[in-house]
């Protein structure tokens, strides 16, 4: 993200430490519903900035965050959204882009330095990359799933909390990650074999390619 989005986000975290407790949980619930909004990260700041100065200011007079803002904070979350420029389609694919690109280079520094535990302390085989049926797999199925529960937890900040419900969704995230760590094990066949250093290239040429992205985001 570029330099103006960093210096109101480190602000926002300076002037964060003046709510209370109480404050702070709800705005903290009101921030992740914006983060799955259409609003420029830049955008979500501003309007984080706003909530800061206004509840801080309620503090001081002794009122809390629902006499300062109201209580229905999904519905006043979404004026506030609709008075801001809505990301157009190709700002949403970029941002979509480097999202994907991010995890890909998170999956592949866990594929590489898996691979050269493995190879150095167990098999002692040459320093190879195998790119596998079920390595491609779990790859598209974590990308698909982060992006899916991010946007399910964004939706639901404001949901009521229960046990039940956190039980269930405790269990579905163990689940999927049992899922996409064996899939690796149960599909080897091998699609392409690389040396390992070539692959460590690769993953730092993703990191790099996903850090300039991120510069352009607003």
């Amino acid at each position: 993200m570029n330099k103006k989005t960093k210096y109101l986000i480190k602000e926002n975290k300076t002037r964060e430490k003046e709510i209370n407790k109480e404050n702070e949980d709800i705005l903290t619930n009101i921030i992740l519903y914006l983060r799955g909004s259409d609003l420029s990260r830049y955008n979500q700041e501003m309007v984080r900035a706003d909530l800061i100065d206004m509840i801080i200011e309620g503090q001081k007079r002794g009122d809390d965050i629902q006499k300062v803002i109201g209580e229905n904070y999904k519905e006043i979350c979404d004026e506030i959204i609709n008075s801001f420029p809505q990301k157009t389609y190709s700002e949403k694919i970029f941002q979509l882009i480097s999202e994907i690109v991010l995890i890909m280079w998170v999956i592949g520094i866990i594929s590489v330095v898996s691979d050269f535990i493995i190879i150095s302390l167990i098999t002692r085989e040459p320093y190879e990359f195998n790119l596998t049926v079920g390595k491609i797999i779990s790859g598209i199925l974590t990308i698909l799933f982060a992006e899916v529960y991010i946007h399910f937890l964004c939706k639901q900040a404001f949901a009521p909390k229960k046990i039940s419900k956190s039980i269930l969704e405790f269990l579905f995230i163990w689940i999927m990650v049992f899922i996409i760590s064996f899939l690796p094990f149960i599909f080897k066949n091998v699609i392409l074999t690389i040396p390992l250093y070539i692959a460590a290239i690769i993953v730092f040429i993703l990191f790099a390619i996903e850090r300039i992205m991120d510069k352009f985001l607003s």
